[in-house]
C-alpha cells in the first residue's frame, strides 16, 4: 500500500443554495481536478412531507418530499438539483437550503 504522506485534500470548497422543490442552480467555483474531485451535498430544511392528497379527512402521507443531489459538470461549475418523490404536488411550498461542498485530493 503506498503512503500519501501527512496531506491528501488539496482543497475543499464549501456553500450553500437555496432551490425550490423539482428545480436547480448552478454555482461557479475555483477550478478543480476532475479525475480527483468529488461533491457532498445535504440538506437542513430541504426534505419536506407532504400529504398524498387533497382531501379534507385524509392526510396520509406517503413519502412526499424533496431532496437534494449535486454534479461537478466542468472544472469551474457545479450542478445542484432539488428532486421531488412521490406525491411531489402536494409537497409543501417554500425553497430548501442545499449545503455543499467540493474536496479534491492531491
Amino acid at each position: 500500500m503506498a503512503v500519501l504522506g501527512t496531506q491528501v485534500i488539496k482543497s475543499i470548497q464549501r456553500g450553500s443554495a437555496s432551490i425550490a422543490p423539482g428545480g436547480f442552480t448552478t454555482a461557479t467555483i475555483t477550478a478543480v481536478d476532475l479525475s480527483k474531485s468529488f461533491v457532498s451535498v445535504s440538506s437542513a430544511n430541504g426534505f419536506k412531507a407532504g400529504k398524498a392528497n387533497n382531501t379534507s379527512n385524509n392526510y396520509t402521507s406517503y413519502g412526499a418530499g424533496t431532496s437534494f443531489g449535486g454534479s461537478l459538470t466542468g472544472t469551474t461549475s457545479l450542478y445542484l438539483i432539488s428532486g421531488t418523490g412521490p406525491g411531489s404536488s402536494s409537497v409543501s411550498s417554500g425553497n430548501g437550503t442545499a449545503y455543499w461542498e467540493v474536496i479534491e485530493y492531491v
